[in-house]
């Protein structure tokens, strides 16, 4: 990253690795637990709506239930109550109850009551005497009401799971529609449990209310009346929603038929002191995986940038000069590689080094050798300068030809150049063979073969004047005629200059000495030698002369080097 670009490796890693490890650290401490938390609160939420919407489906059907069975329990209970001295009648009437009350959701007692308020018949076994002035009230309040069915919630005292919870309540008419009597349903808390059975989960807790804001039915039985009417204003003060942060519940109110409401209270999931439990927890093991993390760190900082440290001291090593630097390889992986790559580039660096200097010191004392075989250039050109003047003065135009030739030859040599082109160098032959005309028979024919478009590649200067000498002195001279010709052509990147002449041809022994790869220094032979040395100095082992000699046929000599018009 940019921040860290002027930071030293090591700590760039270092760093890099610490913020990598912190903040998914820092999100599991801060975040992890409270996702944690919200996702299982809404997964109690939605749990607890479709509980409640099945709750509400209960009861709706219960009531529903209630008017069926107090409508089909209507002219028999009417009959029953005129003519109770039958007994197939009563025992019919008895039937039709007990079926009525196998029909509802739940368990629930009918009884049928007179005008008077006496009881007349009921499926409760338990009952000892027709006391019934706990039906006073709901006797009156029938007076002079519409014929339906009505619900009314008795006022709890706390007696057990018998009392009665919850009352529907059916007037009874003759056919004449004179009323007879009372059908009362009555639904204990048992009955109420059962009915509401599986519709509250762990930890929360269903309310019944009827409308006029009572508890009907309570699904935590630890819960007095008092704290249940609590519950039930909190629910209606907080309304329904998520969980509330004073309280720490949330509520839920579902309308039923009639005026009754299904509130539940639901406690949350994980409870405050857990969660902040969990959080410390889940800090400590960040803090401990951080401390961790940030000894690994600086383990893998220091075992990376060790390496390259030393690596970048040997380069600067390199750099002042010492090329037998050695970095130790401490490792088998990549960066291990990247040091044995250097240790090989150090070394092959300092050979090739040597070998540049020793190519270096060869050249330089081929050069010197090269030099040495002429004569002094400096001394010659001043007196052949001189000649040629004297000469044209006493009308002796030969000689002026063969002074100013070979002070050309001289002028050439005396160049600072190393490279030429090959035109210059074939004028510099062309000097040559004319001092050697002058002095050989008439019968002595010399001419080159070079094609135009080979006219400017570069050669080292004086490369062709050895092999030109050698077919002189070895090819024609002995014989007093003969033939030279001087051949280039290009092969490939390459370029081939070939000398040939027709004389009596070269001993086989010197033939296989220049054709071998590393021609040793022979006496007699030092111009080749030194031309030999030359070529291989500046163009490497794959270049030089080779060699092809008949006896009495000729010699053919042929250097090649690459064709360059342009020296680097």
């Amino acid at each position: 990253m940019k921040i860290f670009r002027f930071v030293q490796l090591k700590y760039q890693i270092f760093f890099s690795c610490v913020l990598v490890a912190v903040l998914p650290l820092l999100l599991t401490s801060f975040f992890q637990v409270r996702i944690f938390d919200l996702s299982l609160k809404s997964q109690v939420l939605s749990e607890g709506n479709v509980q409640s919407r099945t709750a509400a489906d209960l009861f709706d059907g219960l009531l529903s239930d209630c008017v069926l069975a107090c409508q089909s329990l209507d002219q028999s209970a009417a009959t029953i109550l005129i003519d109770s001295k039958n007994d197939a009648t009563i025992e019919e009437l008895y039937m039709s109850l007990y079926t009525a009350a196998s029909s509802l959701r739940t368990d629930a007692v009918f009884s049928i009551y007179d005008v008077g308020g006496m009881l007349r018949f009921t499926t409760d076994e338990t009952v000892a005497s027709p006391s019934l002035s706990r039906f006073d009230g709901l006797l009156k309040s029938l007076i002079g009401t519409k014929r339906q069915v009505y619900y009314y919630t008795p006022a709890y005292s706390g007696e057990g799971e018998k009392e009665s919870r919850f009352q529907a309540a059916y007037p009874i008419e003759n056919q004449s529609g004179m009323r007879t009597g009372i059908l009362v349903l009555d639904f204990s808390e048992e009955s109420l449990e059962n009915l509401f059975r599986g519709c509250h989960g762990s930890g929360s807790t269903l309310i019944l209310q009827d409308p006029l804001g009572n508890p009907v039915y309570s699904s935590n039985r630890n819960l007095s009346y008092e704290e249940q009417k609590e519950l039930l204003k909190a629910a209606e003060e907080e309304g329904s929603g998520d969980f509330q942060k004073n309280s720490g519940f949330a509520y839920q109110r579902r309308e039923t038929r009639d005026g009754y409401f299904l509130v539940r209270r639901m406690a949350p999931p994980i409870s405050d002191f857990a969660v902040s439990q969990m959080r410390e927890l889940s800090l400590v093991m960040s803090l401990v995986c951080l401390a961790l993390c940030l000894l690994i760190a600086m383990a893998l900082s220091r075992q990376i940038s060790r390496p390259i440290r030393q690596l970048a001291d040997g380069m600067r090593r390199v750099r002042k000069g010492n090329l037998g630097v050695q970095v130790a390889v401490e490792s088998q992986d990549e960066l291990g590689e990247l040091t044995a790559a250097f240790n090989r580039m150090s070394t092959e660096l300092k050979r090739n080094v040597e070998e540049r200097m020793e190519q270096q010191k060869a050249l330089s004392a081929a050069r010197l050798k090269l030099y040495q075989t002429q004569l002094n250039p400096h001394f010659l050109y001043n007196t052949l300068d001189t000649i040629k003047w004297s000469a044209k003065i006493h009308e002796l135009p030969d000689v002026a030809v063969m002074a100013e030739n070979l002070a050309g030859i001289l002028r050439q040599a005396l160049s600072s150049r190393e490279f030429v082109t090959l035109r210059e160098e074939l004028e510099t032959i062309d000097s040559y063979m004319a001092i050697q005309k002058a002095r050989l028979p008439e019968g002595f024919q010399y001419e080159t073969e070079v094609p135009d478009s080979l006219m400017p590649a570069l050669v080292p200067k004086m490369v062709l004047q050895p092999l030109v000498e050698n077919a002189v002195l070895h090819g024609v001279e002995h014989d007093g005629n003969g033939y030279i010709c001087i051949l280039a052509v290009q092969d490939g990147t390459d370029l081939k200059i070939s000398v040939f002449d027709d004389g009596r041809g070269m001993p086989p022994e010197v033939v296989r000495w220049i054709n071998s790869p590393s021609p040793e220094k022979q006496d007699g032979h030092l111009g080749l030698y030194n031309l030999i040395s030359i070529l291989k100095i500046y163009y490497g082992e794959g270049y030089g002369l080779k060699a092809r000699s008949e006896e009495g046929e000729g010699t053919t000599i042929t250097i090649t080097l690459p064709m360059e018009e342009k020296h680097v």
